[in-house]
């Protein structure tokens, strides 16, 4: 039988390090659910490592290897790419972050920039906690790779 494509592996989490330092009633707790990685999703966040300049000089015969490359926008993107729902709201009370319920579940409604936009709102210490569930989920993201 061939491979059937299923649904991503989704998580919840409750970010337990954020309720404590903002003393939050964990009654509710503050939550997430991250879900793994498509390769679309691994595609988009690989282009990061992808502007590289080498510069060759004949003279000095140096060598110089530049990349442009944010480990915070790197976490930002791997977030956006993952994240399919949390409980966080604004200062309003209203959710941070936009979701829509699709067929097999939930994804974000929100485009890049405004994504963004609500990420920057963040202390980092929670920006920190989502992150390091993102990569619980998608292991294939850490630096060690898929076999850690």
């Amino acid at each position: 039988m061939p491979l059937q494509l299923a649904a991503p592996l989704e998580e919840d989490f409750s970010l337990t390090k954020t309720d404590e330092a903002f003393q939050v009633d964990t009654s509710t707790p503050t939550t997430i659910r991250v879900k793994q990685a498509s390769q679309a999703a691994t595609e988009r966040r690989d282009k990061l490592f992808s502007d590289v300049t080498r510069v060759f000089e004949d003279q000095d015969k140096a060598v110089q290897l530049r990349q442009n490359l944010s480990l915070m926008e790197l976490m930002r993107i791997e977030v956006f790419l993952t994240l399919v729902d949390s409980n966080i709201t604004d200062e309003q009370g209203k959710p941070l972050f936009r979701f829509v319920n699709i067929g097999n579940g939930q994804r974000l409604d929100m485009d890049e920039n405004s994504f963004s936009a609500a990420w920057g709102q963040l202390p980092p210490l929670v920006c920190n906690e989502i992150h390091e569930k993102v990569m619980l989920v998608n292991v294939t993201w850490r630096p060690q790779g898929e076999g850690s």
